[in-house]
């Protein structure tokens, strides 16, 4: 039986891509469905900071190259190569240059 996450690096991801969404979700919902000024509002905007806070230290625990062990915080979402190492994250095989 295959684990749903191979790699920390793929749970990482994961779990930035939740924090980024229910931040940007419970900020809309802080600006369009609440009072200005309400205490819902409030606990709204620190909701979403603290998701946003969250999503940070995901992405600096693990978002890691399992080859090299560095970490891989801008572009977390987006990239599929280690930019220090030129290993393919998911597979840990060399890149060629053709594919990066």
């Amino acid at each position: 039986m295959k684990a749903r996450f191979e790699s920390s690096f793929e749970r990482g991801q994961e779990l930035v891509r939740y924090c980024m969404f229910g931040a940007v979700a419970t900020g809309v919902c802080a600006l369009v469905f609440t009072e200005t000024g309400s205490v819902a509002q409030m606990v709204l905007i620190f909701l979403s900071a603290g998701l946003l806070a969250a999503m940070l230290v995901c992405a600096a625990k693990f978002c890691r190259c399992p080859s090299c062990g560095k970490r891989i915080i801008a572009g977390a979402l987006a990239v599929t190569v280690c930019p220090n190492c030129r290993r393919d994250l998911r597979s840990g095989r060399k890149v060629k240059k053709s594919r990066r």
